[in-house]
């Protein structure tokens, strides 16, 4: 049975997938605060260069 519209959950909220997410960036954004360059993030995270760009300004809008 479809759940009604307001009682539904978003993206990671019944796993915590999303609230992982949020402390790894998190803890991406401080790591590059700290001074580790975007090559250095993108290769211990296995992300792209372009993601850790992105992730960096998503954490500096929070701010």
């Amino acid at each position: 049975m479809p759940r009604k519209t307001e009682n539904r959950k978003f993206w990671g909220e019944q796993t915590g997938v999303k609230k992982d997410l949020d402390i790894r960036n998190r803890g991406i954004f401080k790591s590059y605060l700290h001074g580790d360059p975007i090559r250095t993030l993108s290769e211990r995270y296995y992300l792209t260069e372009q993601s850790i760009r992105r992730i960096i300004r998503a954490e500096r809008m929070k701010e």
